[in-house]
């Protein structure tokens, strides 16, 4: 299940007015690395959803995908 359509992973606001990434898949929130992405402003937000999502290609459904905690090499520029 996606919620806006992008792709599993999902930039969300949480009721304290900071943000988060939403994996639709696990339905929890999602990892990059040891780092768990909530307390994010909405452009880190938007950033690591779009890397992650990217990191899994064309979305299959929300079928079976193997973790994003290899040791890729990934600038990220906010």
């Amino acid at each position: 299940m996606t919620l806006m359509g992008r792709g599993p992973y999902e930039p969300l606001c949480d009721p304290s007015g900071e943000w988060l990434v939403w994996d639709a898949v696990r339905e929890n929130v999602a990892e990059f690395g040891d780092c768990i992405l909530l307390g994010l402003t909405l452009r880190e937000a938007l950033r690591f959803s779009t890397v992650l999502n990217n990191m899994i290609g064309p979305s299959t459904g929300g079928g079976s995908r193997s973790p994003p905690h290899g040791r890729r090499e990934i600038s990220l520029t906010f």
